[in-house]
């Protein structure tokens, strides 16, 4: 069985018209039990590529492999950068500024979405991610993306 990525290649080197490309997340997230249920929650429809600090996550930005969108962990272990040092990173970045960036957090308070909205994230999601919603907001981001 080919990987998703192996068979994105496959598909956009034969031009087989059969295959359906899909299109790249970059998950930013240190915790690799979320990392895991993440992939098992979207790799179905999305390829997820993933960034677990946030070193390689501006490497990814800088790269820039076609993202569509970007799930950002707020909290990523590291005492210096987290998501909201990343998130002006990436908008920053000419190449990157467009792609939407999803706040995702255990933060759920009431007002939590309203303050990750005003720091610049597209959106948000809280922990435990929902399945159902987490692919209806990605579908929305990648028909928008067009």
């Amino acid at each position: 069985m080919l990987e998703g990525g192996r068979l994105n290649y496959i598909c956009k080197r034969t031009q087989v018209k059969s295959c359906k490309v899909k299109k790249k997340v970059l998950v930013v997230e240190d915790d690799k039990v979320n990392a895991f249920i993440i992939k098992k929650l979207i790799s179905d429809k999305f390829e997820p590529e993933f960034a677990y600090n946030p070193e390689e996550a501006k490497v990814a930005f800088k790269r820039n492999d076609d993202f569509f969108a970007v799930l950002m962990d707020m909290d990523l272990g590291d005492a210096e950068v987290d998501g909201a040092d990343l998130l002006k990173i990436a908008k920053a970045d000419k190449q990157f500024s467009h792609v939407p960036v999803v706040a995702t957090t255990a933060y759920a308070l009431d007002g939590d979405r309203e303050k990750f909205l005003k720091m610049g994230f597209d959106e948000y999601l809280s922990k435990p991610i929902d399945k159902v919603e987490l692919i209806d907001l990605l579908e929305s981001l990648e028909a928008s993306a067009g």
